[in-house]
């Protein structure tokens, strides 16, 4: 797969930067005999070419519409193919007309006449390996409904009517059932490691100037002669390639690898976080500490949260993370003589704009008015018994449970272990383990992974390990080999 990165930044979707927990794919292509890439993208970057009509998305409303995808894939200005990938995977596109921008990532696979054999195999081909490194990344199953084209999802009720890859598949000997079976087979081949410990997560290398400068990122790319292309064409301009720690793996200016330069400052100088290592743990790495508030070196916007509630009925376990830095503020209607309290547990994932709402918010709902008179003075209302109120206990998250950004929260619900909760969804209702719930009101719309799966996962509470031993199972956890997470599991669990 040839990955390349333009985001469209100008088009109003990146703009209303909308997140997403991304559960599925939906496949497009443009209905239109023009299968260059500088027709979409833009603007030229040396290898699209120029767009003469300066009609392609970057733009607010390309085409007078509210649309955008989070890639598209046809030829450069050299006839060759190529993704460019145009909004970040985790943000909401404008694709599908329905739910499934809430859900789905979207790609345009950009149609000639749609007879050319060998240019539609070219981008198929593309498309495939597109599919599934998405699937390998997201943990997306390929397979309906998480991978679906246009009109599979209009069949679903999640998307609208439209012509899709559908009246082109075919003419060509194929359909989205071969599709998914060919996805399928490139990530069956991935090569499996010949231990317990699966091999590593993909790597994202970013191309900046310096790792502090974001602003000067050109590029984000899962290969690194890729990452190391897009270096080498700013060479002049002091760009290198760093990877997700910020450590510079490719500078084209010496075309050597420094593994070891750490976080370049303008100035060329290192920098270094002391931060303190648990005493319990001893030979621990001292970044490993769940005490710290600010765990991401050089960044005052993530917190863990524990170290920072000083609420004595707000229970937070180590390592959950909060993407902004007054967690409790983010906590209302959370009142002492309710007595109601707010547990989660340990490695949850807490994006900017959750708001937890408490039983404080709720009122009396079997009278006449719901107003309450007693709170405000002057008013003859006397102060009800909590028994008369509708409490509903305490709100309980469980551990590494993914939260989307402006999420909510309501009073008493209970969230299982692994769940994700999709981007502005209002979770009203308790949330089975491992579920994907999405919408106002939020409702799952799949389990992450088989019953099976799901239980050993349960039992092995891996959140509860000593640090090390989590340390060691970072690639397994990390995996998306979802038969051999289920088999080292059972191992580990003496159950083969």
């Amino acid at each position: 797969m040839n990955l390349k990165e333009l985001l469209l930044t100008k088009n109003n979707c990146y703009i209303a930067g909308e997140k997403i927990a991304p559960a599925g794919i939906m496949v497009h292509s443009t209905g239109a005999n023009n299968p260059s890439l500088k027709r979409y993208v833009g603007p030229d970057d040396g290898l699209l070419g120029v767009n003469a009509n300066n009609n392609h998305w970057n733009q607010p409303k390309p085409d007078g519409r509210e649309v955008c995808v989070h890639a598209f894939i046809g030829k450069l200005a050299d006839g060759s193919i190529a993704t460019y990938q145009t909004l970040p995977w985790d943000m909401r596109g404008w694709h599908a007309g329905g739910q499934a921008n809430s859900t789905h990532i979207g790609f345009e696979i950009c149609e000639d006449g749609t007879t050319d054999a060998g240019y539609f195999e070219k981008v198929y081909k593309e498309a495939v390996e597109l599919c599934a490194m998405l699937c390998r990344t997201f943990g997306i199953r390929p397979e309906k409904p998480d991978l679906i084209c246009h009109s599979e999802g209009n069949a679903l009720g999640i998307a609208s009517a439209h012509s899709d890859v559908m009246h082109w598949f075919p003419k060509h000997g194929k359909n989205m059932d071969v599709f998914r079976e060919d996805v399928k087979k490139i990530i069956d081949a991935t090569v499996a490691p010949t231990s317990d410990q699966p091999s590593a997560p993909a790597v994202t290398y970013r191309v900046r100037k310096t790792w502090e400068d974001a602003a000067s990122q050109i590029g984000a790319y899962k290969e690194l002669e890729n990452a190391k292309v897009a270096a080498n064409e700013k060479k002049a301009d002091g760009y290198q390639v760093f990877d997700e720690n910020g450590t510079v793996v490719y500078d084209p200016a010496t075309a050597k690898t420094p593994a070891q330069k750490r976080k370049n400052a303008k100035t060329g100088a290192k920098k270094t976080t002391s931060r303190p290592a648990r005493a319990t743990e001893p030979g621990l790495d001292s970044h490993i500490n769940p005490d710290t508030i600010f765990p991401v070196p050089d960044n005052k916007t993530v917190i863990y949260v524990k170290p920072t509630i000083k609420n004595k009925n707000i229970i937070v376990g180590d390592f959950t993370y909060f993407s902004d830095t007054d967690f409790e503020s983010h906590v209302t209607h959370h009142y002492d003589f309710y007595g109601d309290r707010l547990i989660i547990g340990k490695f949850c994932q807490i994006a900017k704009g959750v708001e937890f709402i408490m039983n404080g918010v709720n009122h009396k709902m079997d009278a006449a008015s719901t107003f309450p008179f007693y709170i405000f003075e002057g008013w003859k209302q006397e102060i009800p018994q909590l028994s008369d109120m509708p409490l509903k206990g305490d709100t309980v998250v469980g551990n590494d449970v993914w939260i989307g950004q402006n999420a909510v929260i309501m009073p008493g619900v209970r969230i299982g272990d692994g769940a994700i909760i999709g981007a502005n969804s209002v979770v009203g209702n308790d949330v089975e383990p491992y579920a994907i719930v999405v919408g106002n009101p939020a409702k799952p719309i799949r389990n992450r992974f088989d019953d099976e799966l799901i239980a050993l996962l349960e039992e092995f509470k891996w959140w509860d390990l000593p640090i090390a031993e989590i340390n060691k199972l970072i690639p397994l956890l990390s995996n998306s080999n979802l038969s051999r997470v289920k088999s080292t599991l059972k191992r580990k669990l003496k159950k083969i």
